[in-house]
C-alpha cells in the first residue's frame, strides 16, 4: 500500500445485484492523499454523515484491492475492522485507492407542520 491512499466515498447510488453486483448511478467523493494510519471508523462515519449528508447509515463496506463488487464486499463496523482491512492491504503495494460504499437511506425531509400565528 503506498503512503498516502484516497478515499473513495461512493454514495447516493443503487446497488444491482444480478446477473452481477454493481452500484450504479452514485457519485465518488474523494480524499486525496490521506495517510491511512488515521482512518478511524469514526471518520468514515463522519464523512458519510456530515460532509456528504446521509443521516441514516445501515453498513459500510470496503471494498478489498483486486476483489469485485460481488465477492469483494469487506463490512465494516468498528475500529477493529477497519485495522483488520487495513493490515490485509498493506500487502498490497500498488494500492492508491480506498473504496468505501455505504447503505444508506436517502434521508426524507422532516414535515413540520404550520402554525398560524395571530
Amino acid at each position: 500500500m503506498s503512503e498516502f491512499v484516497n478515499l473513495r466515498f461512493n454514495h447516493s447510488g443503487r446497488w444491482i445485484l444480478h446477473p452481477k453486483m454493481k452500484y450504479v448511478d452514485g457519485d465518488v467523493h474523494t480524499i486525496y492523499r490521506f495517510d491511512p494510519d488515521f482512518l478511524c471508523f469514526h471518520d468514515i462515519q463522519r464523512t458519510y454523515k456530515e460532509e456528504l449528508g446521509f443521516i441514516t447509515l445501515k453498513n459500510i463496506y470496503v471494498l478489498v484491492p483486486g476483489k469485485d463488487l460481488d465477492n469483494g464486499l469487506f463490512l465494516v463496523e468498528d475500529g477493529d475492522t477497519i485495522r483488520k482491512v487495513l493490515n490485509r492491504i498493506r500487502n498490497f503495494s500498488w494500492i492508491d485507492d480506498i473504496e468505501l460504499y455505504a447503505d444508506h437511506q436517502l434521508d426524507e425531509p422532516l414535515l413540520i407542520p404550520q402554525i398560524e400565528w395571530s
